[in-house]
């Protein structure tokens, strides 16, 4: 069982010297993988670091794409990489089971391809082990729904698992947080960062959902929470802004803005807009609000006596 000091340790997280001492395993691991990559594929370190960045953010992008794709893109947006299609595809073979990245064939999901070709494909882990049914999902909407490519700069940000496109929808929510909550700096980041992962695995959209995402790892912050709850109609519609400005995997990395403007000219189905406009969030089990405390609707009444009566 921990003690006081190593649960505050724990809640702390880790030191400014943990912090350095594991980045510089990071890029020492980094640097192995792209040494292996290079002797597979016969390419420099510089052009199989820029291809392994193309290809985390693929995954990051898209969970899954046609080798034959990836392969495409990768040359349109940076034809200075020197590679043929046989050193590109013995990248990809190396490149199999390491950084949650798999070359998957449809045939066959469970294990690498005896001969990987362009028809092969690039997965994230959760999608290529079809966690939920997920590759099938994602093999049934792409189908339906054409692939967003961002210029090069954007497209590799991507590679970083926590990117998040900066939006007027993101700016408003942080604006919230910011007003309405009273976070800054590092508090008001971590808040907003944690909102959007919540919203980008979210496969249930309600605010109270999100808030309960987001309150896991804030649940000593309870003025925080009680703050969103008593503004519960502006961060409902803030979370619904979000969602229609986010690029998920099964829209292949297009927004539902982006494809309802699409809509009108095409035939892709897109899931109908969520109104929130006359949303209220009420205290959730995860909210922690006590039986004395004042009630989050703004009533200036103890929350028993008010939203918690009977409860």
């Amino acid at each position: 069982m921990l003690n006081t000091a190593q649960l505050k340790k724990l809640l702390d997280g880790p030191t400014e010297e943990e912090r350095a001492k594991m980045e510089l395993l990071r890029k020492a691991k980094e640097k192995e993988l792209i040494h292996s990559l290079c002797n597979a594929s016969g390419m420099t370190d510089e052009d199989a670091a820029l291809l392994l960045r193309f290809a985390k953010a693929a995954g990051n992008l898209y969970g899954r794409i046609p080798l034959g794709d990836f392969y495409r893109i990768v040359k349109e947006l940076a034809p200075e990489i020197q590679m043929e299609k046989d050193a590109f595809l013995s990248f990809m073979r190396a490149l199999d089971n390491k950084e949650y990245l798999y070359v998957v064939e449809l045939a066959d999901r469970s294990k690498l391809p005896d001969t990987v070709t362009m028809d092969c494909e690039l997965a994230t882990e959760w999608v290529a082990c079809d966690f939920a049914n997920a590759y099938d999902v994602l093999l049934e909407r792409h189908a339906k729904c054409p692939r967003y490519v961002p210029k090069r700069e954007e497209f590799l940000r991507y590679a970083e698992d926590d990117y998040y496109e900066e939006t007027p929808a993101k700016q408003k929510m942080r604006n919230f947080l910011m007003e309405v909550c009273g976070l800054q700096g590092e508090d008001l980041e971590d808040w907003l960062q944690d909102v959007l992962c919540s919203l980008h695995i979210s496969t249930d959209l309600t605010p109270e959902k999100i808030l309960e995402h987001s309150a896991n790892c804030y649940c000593f912050k309870q003025d925080i929470i009680r703050q969103i709850i008593s503004h519960s109609q502006e961060f409902a519609q803030c979370v619904g802004e979000l969602y229609e400005h986010m690029r998920f995997v099964y829209t292949n990395a297009y927004t539902l803005a982006e494809l309802r403007k699409m809509q009108t000219i095409t035939d892709i189905e897109v899931e109908p807009e969520v109104d929130f406009s006359e949303y209220e969030l009420m205290p959730g089990r995860n909210s922690k609000i006590g039986r004395n405390d004042p009630c989050p609707c703004g009533s200036g009444k103890k929350y028993k006596r008010c939203c918690g009566q009977g409860k």
